[in-house]
């Protein structure tokens, strides 16, 4: 047999500020903006997706009006991320250009241009809110217009500069890296902010760099796969064009990885091939040099051996097990067993999988599979689930076994139509639930393979993609729809999520033949780097859980307040900061 590529088918925080309470659940008012004549530039922090007709804020977490200063914390070796909102007035602001000057300390100390980014935020407009099914909505997912990728404003293409339409927000994403080496203190700059070559607005930027650095090492994994077509399609590659290949792929890997993400592109069928080969300096870290994780290889690779029958896929998981033990990697190896099996055949399927693989390495290679039934699975057989009910959680740890969340998981959803905290609640729920890995089970879905059929209702093969990719292609930069059952006509019950399968997205409207990061993938990033934050706190023997136990107080119930979220991870700073003057 042939193994198929991996497919898809609360309360206040005391001490925090009070929170309007409705229905039991934390929300934020975000209301249209009143007309106004003037221009104005505001800031706000990483977890509010800015829309384009919300009123500027006086006040957050990050901003005050009232002394125009935007007022950040991170840690060593952490990025910091906050928003510059540029908002015209009843005429149109061309040429405009964000600059975030070096930042200094009193004594002369800098944080220089150089570890600083700045993304302009594409919007695009949701006409179908995310759903799960007919009748059961996305959490949190509306219809209207959400920033999703992240273009790069720099000299060269695309260039720095860009226009905001008359009466609308245009946010811009700043990125402050802090080096694992800066010195801890007070560092002051300022972001100016011209239009057609005359000052617009400054705002004085105030950070303070913490005294304990983050890890290189990320503790949590996460699983995101893709296929090298995907990145072909998306980029209009043709055959022969390996070396562009090997370009792209390597943009993919270095983007994931300064977001503490993993990246796998490959089916997993050849482990040696793959990962001894091309893919190895992502594996032994040399190819990370600059920035977060510098020489840290990536934390998990998932594998599904090749074969044709039983005899040869136990063959092919002896060798990758042997060749894996022999490299000394730091990181996990795993076996996607199965993918969400729903009948009774497939799950004996997996029951008969489990059984050669397991007779042929034993747990050398652990097993992992989605479900939302896992009574119905050879429990004692499966190593690593997905998917499974919340409730089931508690019971296959203590068994010994790890649980993963699976692209919601047991938290938002990572969508381009939920809130700008979705990604980052991955990481606080995590840390509650005790998961070990977070899968997103694509991340360069850019061809709706899976719904879109040929004349006679099929699924399309490859082979007719490859021939004339741009047939295919979602328009990502107009259509946020990237996962749409209802294009199959054989489905009368449909998921249609906005995002889904897609923390990427092609650079070429843009002008770039790189890939853009996406708002989801700072989200996630953020909720990572949280996680690194409560894993700090446990390694000196303190406890950030009554912080966690109210923005994620149950599986599947989190804060719906962005200031609620960017005040608890000061929360977490400080008291490291605190364990680390000691």
């Amino acid at each position: 047999m042939r193994w198929p590529r991996i497919p898809k088918d609360a309360l206040p925080l005391a001490g925090l500020g009070c929170l309007a309470v409705m229905a039991g659940v934390l929300v934020v008012q975000t209301r249209p903006a009143a007309s106004s004549s003037e221009p104005t530039v505001w800031a706000c922090g990483e977890s509010l997706k800015v829309k384009a007709d919300i009123a500027p804020q006086a006040e957050n977490s990050v901003w005050s009006r009232a002394n125009g200063v935007a007022r950040l914390y991170g840690g060593r070796q952490e990025y910091v991320g906050f928003q510059v909102v540029v908002r015209a007035g009843d005429k149109p602001l061309e040429k405009v250009r964000v600059r975030v000057t070096p930042l200094k300390s009193s004594d002369g100390k800098e944080l220089p241009a150089g570890n600083i980014d700045l993304y302009r935020q594409h919007y695009l407009k949701v006409s179908v809110p995310s759903q799960h099914d007919n009748i059961t909505p996305v959490p949190e997912a509306a219809a209207g217009e959400y920033p999703v990728q992240m273009v790069p404003l720099r000299d060269g293409a695309p260039g720095p500069e860009f226009t905001v339409a008359a009466g609308r927000n245009q946010p811009v994403w700043v990125d402050l890296y802090i080096p694992e080496d800066q010195a801890p203190g007070d560092y002051r700059g300022e972001v100016e902010v011209t239009a057609g070559g005359q000052p617009l607005q400054s705002l004085k930027t105030h950070l303070t760099v913490w005294k304990f650095t983050l890890p290189r090492e990320t503790h949590l994994k996460s699983f995101l796969a893709t296929g090298p077509e995907q990145i072909r399609w998306g980029f209009g590659l043709k055959a022969g064009q390996d070396a562009e290949l090997l370009r792209l792929e390597d943009r993919f890997f270095q983007m994931a990885h300064q977001h503490r993400l993993n990246f796998q592109p490959s089916g997993g069928e050849d482990l040696e091939t793959e990962w001894g080969g091309r893919y190895r300096p992502y594996l032994d870290g040399s190819a990370f040099k600059e920035r977060l994780g510098k020489g840290v290889g990536q934390n998990l690779v998932v594998v599904q051996p090749g074969g044709e029958n039983q005899a040869e896929i136990a063959a092919q998981a002896k060798k990758d097990v042997a060749w894996w033990k022999r490299q000394g990697f730091k990181a996990d190896l795993a076996c996607y067993v199965y993918d969400e099996p729903r009948e009774d055949e497939e799950f004996a399927t997996v029951a008969a999988r489990a059984a050669f693989l397991r007779a042929a390495v034993g747990k050398e290679l652990p097993l992992f599979l989605t479900t939302v039934t896992p009574a119905k699975a050879p429990v004692d057989s499966i190593d690593i689930w997905g998917e499974i009910p919340a409730a089931d959680v508690p019971g296959r740890q203590a068994a010994g076994q790890k649980v993963w969340a699976t692209n919601h998981g047991y938290a938002a959803g990572p969508y381009v139509d939920t809130p700008g905290y979705a990604g980052r609640t991955q990481g606080w729920m995590a840390w509650k639930m005790k998961l070990d890995a977070w899968q997103f089970w694509d991340a360069c879905y850019w061809v709706d393979r899976q719904n879109i059929t040929d004349a006679q209702g099929k699924r399309l093969p490859y082979a007719t993609i490859n021939a004339n990719p741009s047939l295919f292609v979602t328009d990502t930069w107009t259509n946020p729809l990237t996962y749409d059952q209802k294009r199959n006509p054989r489905h009368k019950d449909w998921i249609r999520i906005n995002g889904d399968g897609v923390l990427f997205y092609p650079g070429a409207p843009a002008g770039l033949q790189e890939p853009l990061a996406s708002f989801t993938m700072k989200s996630l990033r953020r909720g990572f780097q949280d996680y690194e934050y409560l894993w700090l706190l446990a390694q000196a023997g303190k406890s950030g859980d009554d912080v966690v136990n109210q923005v994620t107080p149950r599986p599947n119930e989190w804060a719906r307040d962005p200031e609620l979220w960017d005040r608890a991870r000061l929360e977490l700073g400080k008291r490291l900061d605190a364990v680390a003057a000691k």
